[in-house]
C-alpha cells in the first residue's frame, strides 16, 4: 500500500508549529461592508442575535458574533442579555 501523503495541517502539527495554523485560520478580518449593512439594520431592528445575523446574510455564527461584538465597540449597540449561546443586543440609543 502507498504511503498516504500528509496535508499542510498535520505536516505543521506533527513539527510541533501548530499555533501558526490555528492564527492562519483565525486571522481574518471582517469585511467592513457586512458590518456596515448590519449597522444600518440595527438602528431600526428592535434586537438582534447572532442567529439573526447568520440566517439574513448567510455568514458563519461565529462571524455574526463577532460583527456584533465590533458594533458593541463602537457604540452602536448594547448588550442586553449575555448568554454563552445566543447573546441578545439592543440598538444603543434609547430602547432597553
Amino acid at each position: 500500500m502507498p504511503k498516504q501523503r500528509k496535508g499542510r495541517k498535520e505536516a505543521y502539527a506533527e513539527k510541533g508549529q501548530r499555533g501558526i495554523v490555528q492564527q492562519a485560520y483565525y486571522d481574518v478580518g471582517l469585511p467592513e461592508e457586512l458590518v456596515r449593512r448590519v449597522e444600518r439594520e440595527a438602528k431600526s431592528a428592535s434586537y438582534l442575535t447572532p442567529y439573526l445575523i447568520h440566517s439574513k446574510y448567510g455568514v458563519s455564527m461565529t462571524t455574526a458574533r463577532r460583527i456584533l461584538r465590533e458594533l458593541e465597540k463602537r457604540g452602536v449597540l448594547k448588550l442586553y442579555s449575555p448568554g454563552r449561546r445566543s447573546p441578545i443586543y439592543v440598538p444603543a440609543s434609547g430602547k432597553s
